[in-house]
């Protein structure tokens, strides 16, 4: 796949980009798919992956505990970036044991929710 920040693969009709994000220090990929982006397994988003982000209806990010972790995103940094990038919905995923699920999401806005086993999320993706 071509390194450049925003360049894609179309895969059965849509169009798969890559954004860059950090995991520590490493930087790897996430991806953004129609007016949807999955960006698990990371700490931070680079300023040059901000303008990939905009008018986005879903995102997908680690939330993996409340306190700071070197090389994912803790729940602060999570909801700070949704505010940033300001999506219509955002669900948290590659979360700890020590993120309980009915205590955390009461304490979250109604547009920000931890994601579960089988949920299904509807959006368009072309």
């Amino acid at each position: 796949m071509d390194p450049t920040p925003g360049s894609g693969f179309d895969l059965f009709g849509a169009c798969f980009r890559r954004v860059p994000v950090t995991h520590g220090r490493e930087q790897i990929t996430g991806y953004r798919f129609g007016n949807a982006a999955y960006l698990t397994d990371m700490s931070d988003i680079p300023e040059e992956s901000i303008p990939l982000l905009q008018d986005l209806d879903v995102l997908i990010l680690d939330a993996l505990r409340r306190d700071p972790h070197p090389s994912h995103s803790h729940l602060d940094k999570s909801v700070a970036l949704v505010n940033q990038l300001k999506p219509r919905r955002a669900f948290f995923t590659h979360m700890s044991h020590e993120v309980d699920h009915s205590t955390t999401e009461a304490e979250l806005p109604p547009h920000i929710r931890l994601a579960y086993d089988g949920l299904k999320i509807t959006f368009e993706i072309a």
